[in-house]
């Protein structure tokens, strides 16, 4: 659940929403979008985040959290008890550096983000960081210090590629060659668990279709009007900033299954080279965006 310039969710929403995910069969849910501590309330103290987990949980939906760290800290404070009944706790981190996250996110928020990694660990919920790659931090240098990182964290490690609407004019976006160098470094150095990255995919030797978007959904927090907007979990123009672009035919050797802009390289790596496993955990994110999920060998 995110959220966007909207109203305030209320508890009747929530329970509506929690039993449309029963009667569809949902089995988990990521609760995010700013922070979801404020759900319901800019007081912490009066969150409604305690609510949506305990009604998650009793609707055998799993609630996976994902932060900068702040939510986890207010948990901490005021609804611990809440904690263990994660599935897992997503840290979102913008750089391995201390200074340079902080600089970017315009906050001291680094050792918050790792004090919610040593939380999780106490009340033994997974932790996964999780990794935006733009032209600033899917460097070789930088994927070095996430990987380290997540091992000294004990976390596994998640990207989620920022592909813009506007393509690679975007300044953010990563440019093909920086894409295949960095996913080629990252096959390299950790065990692949999940790839629902379009063009990494048909390099998996994989058989079925990459499962983004085909049975996700995105549900935002109810607008002024009282809606509740739901979109397809699919990198679009038409749906958000993180679209797919680019030509509609796809590069030779390739299929329709990696249309997309940065499929137009060449992959460091074959089927045979990637090592690939699997993990409870890093289950609960197939068919989630466009992500892949590894773990420091």
């Amino acid at each position: 659940m995110s959220r966007s310039t909207a109203g305030e969710i209320t508890v009747e929403q929530i329970h509506q929403v929690i039993d449309s995910f029963a009667e569809l069969g949902v089995e988990s849910v990521v609760l995010g979008g700013n922070e979801p501590i404020y759900a319901g309330s800019s007081d912490p103290k009066a969150s409604l985040l305690p609510l949506i987990i305990d009604s998650l949980v009793a609707a055998d939906i799993k609630p996976i959290l994902i932060t900068s760290g702040l939510t986890t800290r207010f948990l901490k404070m005021h609804f611990a008890d809440k904690i263990p009944l994660l599935a897992a706790m997503v840290i979102s981190l913008d750089s391995p550096n201390a200074e340079d996250h902080n600089a970017n996110r315009g906050a001291p928020l680094f050792d918050i983000a790792r004090q919610a990694n040593c939380t999780s660990a106490e009340h033994g919920v997974p932790t996964l960081i999780c990794v935006t790659p733009t032209r600033a931090n899917f460097s070789v240098e930088s994927l070095d210090g996430f990987i380290a990182l997540s091992s000294e964290w004990g976390a596994l490690l998640r990207m989620n590629t920022y592909k813009s609407a506007a393509g690679l004019d975007d300044p953010q976006a990563v440019s093909i060659e920086q894409y295949w160098t960095g996913f080629g470094h990252l096959v390299e150095r950790c065990t692949t668990l999940v790839v629902d990255e379009p063009p990494l995919f048909p390099w998996f030797d994989r058989t079925a279709p990459p499962n983004c978007g085909r049975s996700s959904i995105r549900v935002g927090f109810p607008t002024v009007q009282g809606e509740i907007p739901i979109t397809p979990c699919q990198y679009r123009p038409e749906f958000a900033s993180h679209g797919y672009g680019g030509p509609m035919k796809s590069p030779a050797g390739r299929n329709r299954l990696c249309i997309d802009y940065l499929a137009y390289g060449n992959p460091p790596f074959t089927p045979a080279s990637a090592l690939v496993d699997s993990s409870p955990t890093a289950d609960l994110f197939t068919d989630y965006l466009c992500t892949w999920v590894g773990q420091p060998r």
